[in-house]
């Protein structure tokens, strides 16, 4: 704007016509500006609630034109529409295929514009040697950039900063490949992708999983336009499956797309996609009725501890295990899955998949624990002993033997607390973390809170794990199915409890909140879960609201899309609700808090904060804030 201004007086001297012109030139400019603002505003509304019900209802507003704030009429609006649609389907990249739709709509029914003046084309002028601007190319002008950026740059950043980019150059590798298959991009420069990928038959690693994932996406369609291209392709990736230089985890990334290729492009697992609320509510029901199912016929003819009896009848006297391995080896060959070192489908001579040679059993020895608790099964291990000299004592010292009994119990207790102890001391934050899993989800399975408060003992003194055991759950809380209501009465538990301290709860709400943005792209409910709890913590002191800072929210990327302005205003609803109305005004005004400074930089007027606390049915309780705003 300060440029637009400057530009104007220079073009415009000094002078009473020329103050006129200038003051005229400058709101028109400033109204322009903000046209193109509120045209950004709404475009990244209608994508935010575009999903396959409503496809076509956002499609038709937005290329309608019939929306004053969704009238996409000149080539910077197009540039903007083109950018915005990128950022969301890169940041969504399991999506992919529905924002290629769009775009591929985008391309077909939006205008086209005039490249250097950016008004809308017109045929009638004479426009030699000028193409017209269309969608197409502001959307691959920005994958062309994304890919080259990627590719042609040194990487030398830290390991986070290389996950994001990571992560950014797969969507992008996706959603090229999903606009190849809408013929918005050509094969000649699908081909030359692959070509700088495979850098010359000795490709990065990271270039390798770009290109897999590519393959994943086109390799259909170019086998059908490009089969020497994609022949030539394969010749390389089977070299390297045979390099010993390329680590096992790309080696192995190679031989599935491969073995993608041999089954004709049918994946092994079905690919996810975007779903209709009529078809995500069916499918939660299948799953129910599986679930149901499973428990019903796993429980039947169990022992009391979980246990198959064993019988030797069956199978013509042998043990019946075998016959369960067999039937297990036969169903993961029908769905042509195989395993190195395990019990699924046997090694052949002479194979070249690199997957299947001896590198050692790769399965996780997890711990099982049976229905009895902690203290039961220690008690029934050092009483082994004990009933033994109870059989061969004399029946008639009934006294010598109880002592006994409880001496052994003893010193067997105190010994296992001391191993205990001792191991905790030299566990990793890798083995913890393992740990913290396997009995989250124990609890999940017995509800047992005795028995994780021992486990977390187990962890070692003082508690070096605390914030990782409340980043686990959390996260826990918000992917897992009814995980709110298990998660959120462990966690408050175990606060109440004073197993985890004020620093630890502080520590694993910074590690949610580091990664929000990508959590809750699978996870819209994230901001609304942990921001209830964290409420609830307030009320109870486990936490002080001085922890959430603008600073804090700016350095996690939160406020310029809205995402701290749910957290925050989450947290105030659950305080709201505890409190009650007059205790809760009471409370804000000493907080010092200003909702405002949480909210979207272009959303902070009273007006537009009063719409947020309606957006939600659960927020409207925030509207006696309405004087303090």
């Amino acid at each position: 704007k300060i440029n637009e201004a400057l530009a104007v007086l220079n073009e415009f001297p000094e002078g009473k016509t020329s103050q006129k012109l200038r003051t005229q030139h400058l709101t028109r400019s400033t109204q322009k500006s903000d046209e193109n603002e509120r045209a950004e505003a709404a475009f990244r509304h209608a994508l935010d609630e575009i999903c396959p019900e409503n496809f076509h209802i956002i499609l038709e507003k937005v290329v309608s034109g019939t929306e004053k704030d969704l009238n996409i009429d000149n080539k910077v609006k197009l540039d903007m529409t083109a950018n915005l649609t990128f950022e969301k389907a890169i940041a969504e990249s399991v999506f992919c295929r529905t924002y290629a739709e769009f775009c591929w709509n985008l391309f077909d029914k939006l205008g086209k514009f005039h490249p250097e003046s950016g008004k809308k084309w017109d045929k009638t002028q004479n426009n030699t040697g000028v193409k017209p601007y269309d969608f197409r190319r502001p959307i691959l002008a920005r994958c062309q950039k994304e890919f080259e950026a990627y590719t042609k740059k040194e990487n030398a950043d830290s390991e986070d900063d290389k996950d994001k980019k990571r992560k950014r150059i797969l969507g992008t590798i996706r959603l090229i490949g999903e606009l190849y298959i809408k013929e918005m991009i050509s094969n000649n420069i699908i081909n030359s992708c692959c070509h700088v990928l495979i850098d010359g038959g000795k490709p990065k690693p990271d270039f390798i999983q770009a290109l897999c994932k590519l393959l994943e996406t086109v390799g259909k369609k170019m086998e059908a336009k490009q089969l020497a291209s994609l022949n030539n392709i394969f010749e390389t990736l089977k070299k390297l499956t045979q390099d010993p230089a390329l680590d096992f985890r790309h080696r192995f990334m190679i031989q599935d797309t491969i073995d993608l290729r041999k089954n004709k492009w049918i994946p092994r697992f079905k690919e996810e996609k975007a779903m209709t609320k009529k078809e995500f509510k069916q499918k939660e029901a299948r799953e129910e009725q599986e679930a149901r199912n499973r428990a019903m016929h796993g429980n039947s003819g169990r022992s009391k501890y979980g246990r198959q009896p064993r019988n030797h009848h069956q199978s013509g006297g042998r043990d019946h295990r075998g016959s369960s391995s067999r039937n297990k080896n036969n169903m993961r060959e029908d769905n042509e899955w195989s395993t190195a070192g395990g019990s699924g489908a046997r090694m052949r001579r002479g194979t070249s998949d690199i997957r299947l040679k001896d590198k050692g059993s790769r399965r996780k020895l997890m711990p099982t624990r049976s229905g009895m608790s902690r203290q039961r099964l220690e008690l029934a291990s050092s009483n082994k002993y004990s009933s033994l000299l109870q059989t061969t004592k004399n029946k008639d010292s009934p006294t010598t033997t109880t002592t006994t009994k409880t001496t052994t119990t003893t010193t067997t207790t105190t010994t296992t607390t001391k191993v205990t102890t001792s191991a905790a001391k030299n566990l990793s934050p890798e083995q913890a973390e393992k740990k913290i899993d396997a009995f989250l989800v124990e609890y999940f399975a017995a509800r047992d809170k005795g028995e994780v408060i021992q486990c977390i003992s187990e962890l070692g003194e003082p508690l070096k794990f605390g914030g990782k055991i409340v980043e686990k759950m959390l996260m826990n809380a918000v992917e897992k199915k009814g995980g709110k209501d298990v998660m959120g009465g462990l966690l408050k538990y175990i606060v109440s409890k004073k197993v985890i301290a004020k620093g630890d709860l502080e520590t694993g709400y910074t590690e949610v909140l580091k990664n929000a943005i990508d959590f809750s792209c699978d996870n819209p409910n994230l901001y609304y879960i942990i921001g209830d709890f964290f409420g609830q913590f307030v009320c109870d002191g486990s936490v002080d609201i001085s922890y959430i800072t603008v600073e804090a929210m700016e350095k996690y990327d939160l406020l310029n899309y809205g995402d701290a302005g749910k957290f925050v205003l989450s947290v105030l609803k659950s305080i709201r609700t505890e409190k009650g109305e007059e205790a809760f005004i009471e409370w804000y005004k000493k907080s010092g808090m200003k909702v405002a400074s949480f909210m979207r930089p272009k959303r902070r007027s009273t007006s537009d904060i009063l719409a947020e606390f309606q957006k939600r049915s659960e927020w409207e309780v925030l509207m006696c804030l309405e004087p303090l705003l």
